[in-house]
């Protein structure tokens, strides 16, 4: 029996899942690489959402809630840069404004007046989850999946450095690390097609715009039903050849 074709995710988040009616699709795949309970709660307008021809980055920013009720912006991109780690340090020191009315404007333009430093002891300060979906070879190293937090390690105990009781009570935080962005990436190209758990399962859609047989992973089921090519309209279908076009032309330059 043929594998359903899915559309790829990196197109997908640009044209399809910032829709309302397709939030549970975003919400199951962000839950199975947090760990958390995510609920979207809107999508945050800003320069990098807006769909222009030559715009060559698909990226979605999101403002989430947790099972907790804590409130965190994540931004999921896909790319293909290769000096990327840079890119991706700009966009999260831009995103660290003390006004959620600049997020979009100081994710593109960091070095902006308008974009100041930020205030930790602002109630309005959320926490920073940034998701890259990496379709290109980022890095070396063995795994496809990495998590990335700033921690502070003693040179002589290797203990972390943590909050006082006072400094929790002044960020609102409970460690040092929420203070700061997190950073999942995911190395699509190194997963071996193996799906180990719930979080592979996703993996493997990333990978191959088709589902792993018998999978259970939160999301997929909303994904099958409503990222099916055949579902796409015809204007819809044409972009989206188009863009796979582009991928193909972009793929003999490397």
């Amino acid at each position: 029996m043929r594998q359903q074709q899915l559309i790829r995710f990196d197109w997908a988040i640009k044209h399809i899942l910032r829709d309302k009616a397709n939030f549970d699709v975003l919400e199951g795949f962000l839950s199975e690489l947090t760990g958390m309970d995510i609920k979207i709660l809107e999508i945050l307008e800003s320069e990098s959402n807006k769909k222009t021809e030559k715009d060559k980055i698909n990226r979605v920013d999101i403002m989430v809630a947790t099972q907790t009720g804590e409130r965190i912006i994540v931004e999921v991109q896909c790319d293909r840069q290769v000096d990327y780690y840079h890119r991706l340090q700009n966009l999260t020191d831009g995103r660290m404004s003390d006004s959620e009315d600049d997020i979009g404007k100081c994710a593109l333009h960091p070095s902006q007046a308008s974009c100041n430093p930020i205030n930790p002891f602002d109630p309005r300060h959320k926490k920073i989850i940034s998701v890259t979906v990496a379709y290109f070879d980022l890095g070396q190293g063995d795994d496809y999946v990495y998590h990335g937090t700033t921690r502070f390690e003693g040179i002589h105990t290797h203990k972390i450095l943590t909050l006082s009781a006072r400094e929790e009570a002044l960020y609102h935080k409970k460690t040092v690390e929420d203070i700061y962005p997190e950073y999942y990436i995911l190395r699509i190209n190194s997963f071996d097609h193996e799906t180990r758990n719930n979080l592979d399962e996703w993996v493997y859609f990333l990978k191959n715009e088709k589902l792993p047989e018998n999978y259970r992973a939160r999301g997929l089921k909303e994904a099958a039903e409503k990222l099916d090519v055949l579902k796409l309209s015809g204007e819809e279908r044409r972009d989206y050849d188009r863009y796979l076009e582009t991928l193909m032309d972009r793929a003999s330059f490397y």
